[in-house]
């Protein structure tokens, strides 16, 4: 299920060109209202994940908003299944996983076939220490989507689970999966440094960090820069906190600069 398909829109347009009568135009004040907290929420969602990736300049300030839009539409419809979804992000922002945990779960209740939210809930319990359980979740999302848009984020979430267990061979393919699908971002870039660089495969890693210095708008990437990024999503749990130790731990093996 994708998160929006515009059928609300297209179903009001088709009543406003048809001849209208006080039940059409009902129809249509319903349908236009399920459109704009539908705009709503993609934009909350947008707000907050650029926050999180580091995007745009976006400061809390955004999630603030974000959290400002989400609370509209729940007062306005408490079982809108986006709406808990998009809660789901602030909730992380915040850290505040679980109470993340929940919201993606909610969303999943009153939607159980909205595949992003089984790999969004699962990312949570990596960040409540317990990858094992959260790698179980992005696989259903997996099985559930296969051909999914967000497949590059599925494989990513797996990938990180598996190197935060120590399992650094193991994480290599979703890694470079999520590399695949996703070419433009850092993190799944520098896990798969990090993974390789722990296997004592300087080779790869070398190649992998090149690569990375070869993308538009990641050259040069230090670790500096990197714990500035995870700054975004806070995360105390001893797994999390020793997984990243161990992840910085990698980059500087592989030869990324301080």
């Amino acid at each position: 299920m994708a998160i929006s398909q515009g059928e609300s829109f297209r179903r009001a347009r088709e009543l406003y060109d048809a001849r209208r009568s006080p039940q059409t135009t009902r129809e249509m004040r319903q349908l236009l209202t399920e459109t704009r907290h539908e705009t709503a929420l993609i934009h909350s969602i947008t707000l907050v994940c650029d926050y999180i990736n580091h995007w745009n300049d976006a400061t809390l300030r955004e999630v603030n908003e974000a959290a400002n839009l989400v609370n509209q539409v729940l007062k306005a419809n408490p079982t809108y299944f986006l709406a808990h979804y998009a809660k789901g992000f602030i909730h992380r922002a915040r850290n505040q996983h679980r109470a993340a945990y929940r919201a993606f779960g909610e969303a999943l209740r009153l939607q159980p076939e909205f595949a992003r939210a089984y790999a969004q809930q699962g990312e949570e319990l990596v960040y409540l220490g317990r990858p094992a359980e959260g790698i179980k979740l992005v696989e259903e999302a997996l099985r559930r989507r296969p051909e999914s848009v967000a497949r590059g984020m599925f494989h990513w979430i797996i990938g990180r689970a598996q190197f935060f267990m120590g399992n650094d061979a193991e994480a290599i393919k979703p890694l470079s999966l999520s590399i695949e699908e996703w070419p433009n971002l850092w993190y799944n870039r520098c896990y798969l440094i990090a993974a390789y660089a722990h296997l004592g495969d300087t080779t790869a890693a070398t190649a992998a960090l090149i690569d990375l210095n070869n993308v538009d708008g990641l050259a040069g990437h230090t670790l500096t820069q990197v714990l500035e990024h995870e700054i975004r999503v806070p995360a105390s749990h001893a797994v999390v906190t020793r997984g990243r130790e161990r992840f910085h731990d990698g980059l500087l093996l592989a030869g990324m600069p301080r």
